[in-house]
């Protein structure tokens, strides 16, 4: 309830008159536009329909321009959303269309909540299930911590049609024998991956895990470096790696990949200016394209 706590204190503080933006540079966990005062820019409400849940769109349409809501809660965690400017089409075919976005935003809602009801449903009985899957039997040895049947779960699914290719069922394996602190077998799991897996951005994240769990410091490093590496300009990802830096106390990579952020983030916010300026430009554009057709020229009465 962390999450809901520290939401619950920022409404308070906007409804006290506090600024949005500044709120959202010292309080939001998003590093993608926490610097630009939690900005997403302009966007159409189909972006918006495409790119968040539904309980974020559903939320966003209610507000109008310069409101705010109240803490938003998602499977993301809790939000604060603030309609800068909105401005919506008008008439019939509108009236149309914004029946068929709130269908479609409850039809999703409500098939998610099914869903998550039938899960659990099915969790709950106790009928004995035979699972015939290898990855989905290794999993649920893996939560019982069974390593080595789990193990061999895995070990048998990667002669699977299905899963040989899969990077997924590679790493569940390694992290297994990580587990069972069978550290020579985890590694060697990353030999037998196929060529167009072995360097992807997840298996160096899951390398440094296995030589952090043997200490192995020096080998940690260099695969946290191939993950910074194979991360390119993802804010995301170097964030991932930036935290496990932070966490094994390598002081020296973590400042330099810090800064590496910061100047890919300032980047990505002078793009973004430049990309609203445009925009706006060609709103305005639209606008004055707009009012010289309202014009209708009379002629002029001689008598």
């Amino acid at each position: 309830q962390e999450g809901l706590k520290k939401a619950q204190e920022v409404y308070k503080r906007l409804q006290a008159g506090e600024s949005f933006e500044d709120l959202a540079k010292e309080y939001s966990d998003d590093t993608s536009n926490k610097d630009q005062g939690g900005r997403l820019g302009t966007a159409p409400i189909a972006y918006f329909k495409s790119s968040f849940v539904p309980e974020f769109v559903e939320a966003a349409l209610k507000l109008n321009s310069g409101e705010f809501s109240a803490p938003v809660k998602t499977q993301f965690g809790y939000h604060l959303i603030k309609i800068i400017n909105k401005k919506l089409a008008q008439g019939e075919d509108w009236e149309k269309e914004k029946g068929k976005i709130s269908d479609e935003i409850f039809s999703r809602k409500f098939q998610t909540e099914k869903k998550e009801e039938w899960v659990k449903e099915q969790r709950d009985k106790t009928a004995k299930v035979e699972i015939l899957d290898p990855t989905l039997l290794g999993y649920h040895l893996a939560q019982k911590e069974k390593w080595a049947e789990a193990a061999q779960a895995y070990e048998k699914a990667l002669k699977d049609k299905r899963y040989k290719n899969d990077l997924r069922t590679f790493l569940a394996l390694a992290e297994i024998y990580k587990e069972a602190k069978n550290f020579d077998a985890a590694l060697d799991v990353f030999l037998r991956l196929p060529k167009n897996l072995k360097e992807d951005f997840q298996v160096y994240m899951t390398k440094a895990e296995i030589y952090k769990a043997k200490g192995d410091q020096d080998q940690i490093k260099q695969a946290l470096l191939g993950a910074e590496t194979k991360a390119g300009d993802e804010i995301f990802l170097l964030n991932q790696v930036l935290a496990k830096m932070k966490e094994l106390e390598l002081t020296t990579e973590a400042k330099a990949l810090e800064d590496k952020i910061a100047v890919i983030q300032a980047r990505i916010a002078k793009e973004q200016e430049e990309f609203n300026k445009i925009l706006q430009e060609e709103q305005e554009k639209i606008g004055v394209q707009n009012q010289e057709e309202e014009i209708v020229e009379t002629p002029s009465d001689t008598n």
